[in-house]
């Protein structure tokens, strides 16, 4: 049976996703704060607009993966927020020491002194 792709089906599917990785990696986004999710959800977002503007317009895999990703960081990002959790360990609105700020080609490079903090 060929089900045609719906908001809900994605919703559910990112669900689905974060359910599987959650039990592999417990509570771990809980860690870095609503600010580093927020980041990262970007860099998801980022790589799909890499995709589909610069890219041959082909749906591929893993450029769905980074979809759900997106979706589920923005999810953090959302909880995190609401709860006041704005930085790593939850300590007032400041970026984390180490926030993400590019991730290309499986390399990921931290900024380590950040401007923000106080």
């Amino acid at each position: 049976m060929n089900r045609e792709m719906t908001p809900y089906r994605a919703l559910m599917k990112s669900y689905e996703i974060y359910l599987q990785r959650n039990a592999k990696y417990s509570d771990v986004w809980k860690n870095y704060g609503a600010l580093n999710n927020l980041v990262r959800g970007a860099t998801k977002v980022d790589r799909l607009m890499e995709v589909w503007w610069h890219g041959d317009g082909t749906l591929h895999k893993d450029a769905l993966d980074d979809a759900y990703d997106a979706i589920n960081f923005l999810a953090f990002f959302i909880a995190q927020a609401t709860n006041g959790e704005l930085t790593a360990g939850g300590q007032g609105p400041y970026r984390p020491k180490e926030t993400l700020v590019e991730e290309s080609q499986n390399v990921v490079r931290l900024r380590s002194e950040d401007p923000y903090e106080q």
